[in-house]
């Protein structure tokens, strides 16, 4: 239990389960096997996780000072990292740097966002169907942007074996982590969080729509938390699309009628079970093309 803020403390169960999804994620963006035999499912739109591994003790000072260096310009809202015990077990992820949260991005006008949702959507249709993959959190603090190299430039994946082509209109997505997710192993086993253990998760603000997708989750999944529910991603994409519309996180020189469209997107998204179905989506025409199958 953590003496700041009373939360439980990740166990290392927990934590073993979120680094088996982490290195699972990572591992898509392989394109093909040592001999060049091409995956049938790939993305590079996770981040890289480049290991994972367990350290003990006091944080050195240079962390320290790293540490309220940030605290002071970002506010962070974790533990102070003075407070923890001389012997403190901290599990260590070790990830590439992939941007700015969506958070903090500033998006250049309707396309580039429409490309953001799109980058959003198939990379979760290809994890959903290779790893039965649930992100399960995927609020704007976990979608990072970057300038892609040029405002024409494309993303590749390959889902179910067809290579699929996503324009980025100058921004590429890669999604962070997996706390809260859950995905099958190609050996079968299932990695997942128990989120009614998750203290408060449940309770947050009325209205607010990070906190209502939460509570969607729980009434669609009926808290079987173990179990595959696709339409937990169709769930955050609806906040995404939500937080768009909203005062939080609007389009930039978005037209009365670009705006209808995100909101007709939005209500069509109730009727798909899962983002395999949501990439056709009338929204992202133009975006997503099929140069391979």
């Amino acid at each position: 239990m953590s003496k700041q803020t009373q939360v439980r403390q990740k166990g290392a169960t927990d934590l073993l389960g979120e680094a088996v999804i982490a290195i699972a994620l990572s591992a898509l963006r392989e394109e093909a096997d040592a001999a060049g035999n091409p995956y049938p499912s790939h993305t590079q739109a996770f981040v890289k996780t480049h290991r994972v591994g367990v350290c003990r003790g006091p944080y050195p000072q240079s962390l320290i000072k790293a540490w309220r260096a940030w605290h002071k310009k970002n506010k962070s809202e974790n533990d102070p990292i003075e407070g923890f015990p001389r012997d403190q077990l901290y599990a260590v992820f070790a990830m590439a740097n992939c941007g700015k949260d969506l958070e903090g991005y500033c998006l250049q006008g309707y396309d580039e966002a429409r490309a953001m949702m799109l980058q959003v959507a198939l990379a979760l249709a290809v994890a959903e169907d290779s790893l039965a993959f649930e992100h399960r959190d995927l609020h704007w603090g976990n979608v990072m942007l970057r300038p892609a190299a040029a405002a024409n430039s494309h993303v590749t994946a390959r889902l179910r074996g067809s290579t699929l082509r996503a324009a980025t209109c100058g921004a590429e997505v890669t999604l962070i982590d997996f706390t809260a997710s859950r995905l099958q192993t190609p050996g079968g086993d299932v990695a997942f969080c128990n989120l009614e253990a998750e203290e408060g998760l449940f309770d947050g603000p009325k209205g607010k729509p990070q906190f209502e997708t939460y509570r969607r989750m729980r009434k669609l999944t009926a808290t079987d938390w173990a179990g595959s529910y696709p339409g937990t991603n169709v769930l955050w994409m609806q906040y995404l699309a939500e937080l768009l519309l909203s005062s939080d996180k609007p389009i930039p020189g978005a037209s009365t009628a670009q705006k209808r469209g995100l909101r007709e997107f939005k209500k069509r998204l109730a009727g798909y079970s899962s983002c395999g179905e949501v990439i056709w989506d009338e929204l992202f025409s133009g975006l997503l093309e099929v140069v391979q199958q």
